[in-house]
């Protein structure tokens, strides 16, 4: 067995301090590699752990499942591979249009149509609005200093809200992926 481990499904803040720590449990690591996007620098959720030893590895399998910040690790003496797993997306943009001060998306959220405008503020802020098309009185509005802060807040003020307004939720992630390929994040 090689002392090589690769380490998938990692919570997108997760530094290579905190994955060596977690891996010391099991051994000595010897070097620990998280890989980021080009581009933006972020996290790609997934790196590799090398132990000491062959059986500080062997051991360090037995992290496969384990808890990392609320993610479960998948952990594996085989490498990651890019896109072998078919991934479903839960949101999709149906359309997307430019008005005099904003942009306008049309959304389907696994089921949920959701209408998400994007407007600069004075103070050189931006400030997303999003509104079910399925229930006019939901309406939510995220703020922030760059555009992915304030689409981080509107997420997560829409799901604190989704359950009393009766609604669904929205997945995160997928509207994170769907607003960063339309390079709108």
């Amino acid at each position: 067995m090689t002392n090589k481990l690769y380490v998938a499904n990692l919570p997108p803040d997760t530094t290579e301090d905190v994955l060596r720590r977690h891996f010391s449990s099991c051994g000595g690591v010897a070097d620990v590699e998280i890989v980021t996007d080009r581009q933006s620098g972020r996290s790609r959720g997934f790196g590799s752990v090398t132990m000491t030893s062959p059986a500080y590895a062997a051991a360090a399998l037995k992290l496969n499942g384990s808890d990392l910040d609320g993610n479960a690790l998948r952990v594996s003496d085989a490498p990651v591979r890019g896109g072998a797993e078919k991934v479903v997306a839960t949101v999709r943009i149906l359309q997307q249009f430019r008005e005099k001060s904003n942009m306008s998306y049309e959304l389907d959220c696994q089921g949920l149509t959701l209408t998400l405008r994007m407007f600069p503020t004075p103070e050189d802020h931006w400030r997303f609005e999003a509104r079910a098309t399925d229930a006019v009185d939901v309406v939510v509005t995220g703020a922030g200093a760059t555009r992915r802060e304030a689409l981080d807040e509107l997420v997560r003020l829409w799901n604190e809200s989704a359950a009393a307004a009766a609604t669904k939720p929205v997945d995160g992630e997928g509207l994170v992926k769907a607003m960063t390929e339309v390079r709108a994040i």
